[in-house]
Order: structure tokens, then C-alpha cells, then sequence
């Protein structure tokens, strides 16, 4: 309790908003995506924009309908906001995918045994979320740096 108290009576805490220096915060540089993170996410958005036929299919009321028009119109704005590289939308799309492959995964079995087609729409929207965030991870963690700063084990001469 006594190292707390003398570390707070050192620091000087800003008293208002004015007191708080913003010139030291530059925001984050965004995140480069590579070729097959671009494809793959738009291959993802094209493969929900065509499954829309089927998710409609013998819908009859408007609530359905609009909500499943408004859950498109949402993925289009969350991918064209991740490819433009910013980070949360980058993390919102990738939870997003998370979700989806959890909850399609486990409603595979029961599909298969209601709908073959239905169960190859949602076998393959699963594949196309999985390979974007593997992709995504890959350009996100990035080249390890110990590789590039290493000397190659042998040179030629």
C-alpha cells in the first residue's frame, strides 16, 4: 500500500481535457493485405450475396426479407470498410467469420440430413470463411523478422 501511495503522489495526472497532449498519438498505420486476403474476402462477401436467392426462397413476409436485405447491406459495408485496411474493421470481420464457421459447423450434420443442396451452400460458405481468416491471420501477423535479418547458412560464390 505505501509503494502505491508514493508512485501516485509522483505522478502529475491531467485536472482537464486541455492538459491532455494528443500531438504524441498518431493513429495506428494500417494493416497490408495481401492478394489472397483481398480475394478471399471478397469471395466471401460474393458468396453471401448469392446465397441471398436461397435464404429468400418461399419467403412470403417483409420482416424476413428486410432483415436479411439489412444483414447484406451490413457485410458490404464491413468488407468494403476492410479493404481499406482499418484495424477494427478488420477485427469485426474476422469475428464475424469466427461466429459463422462455429455456428454453421455445428449445424452441419443436421443440414446434411434436412437439405443436401442447403448443406453444400453452407459446406462451402464455410471453406471461404475459413480460408479468409487464415489468410488474414498470415498477413496480419506478417513475415517473422528473424528470417529476413538472418544470414542465409550457406552463401554462393
Amino acid at each position: 500500500m505505501k509503494a502505491e501511495d508514493s508512485y501516485f503522489s509522483q505522478v502529475d495526472f491531467p485536472h482537464s481535457f486541455a492538459d491532455i497532449d494528443t500531438s504524441e498519438t498518431a493513429p495506428p498505420a494500417p494493416v497490408s493485405l495481401g492478394t489472397m486476403s483481398k480475394a478471399s474476402i471478397v469471395m466471401v462477401w460474393l458468396w453471401a450475396l448469392f446465397e441471398t436467392r436461397w435464404e429468400l426462397a418461399g419467403e412470403t413476409e417483409i420482416l424476413p426479407v428486410m432483415a436479411v436485405l439489412v444483414a447484406k447491406v451490413i457485410l458490404t459495408v464491413i468488407v468494403i470498410w476492410t479493404l481499406r485496411r482499418a484495424h477494427l474493421a478488420l477485427a469485426v470481420f474476422t469475428f464475424c467469420c469466427a461466429v459463422s464457421i462455429i455456428v454453421i459447423t455445428m449445424a452441419l450434420p443436421r443440414m446434411y440430413s434436412l437439405s443436401p443442396w442447403f448443406f453444400c451452400l453452407s459446406l462451402v460458405e464455410t471453406v471461404l470463411k475459413t480460408a479468409a481468416l487464415v489468410s488474414l491471420a498470415f498477413d496480419y501477423l506478417g513475415p517473422d523478422s528473424t528470417d529476413e535479418e538472418a544470414e542465409p547458412p550457406w552463401r554462393m560464390r
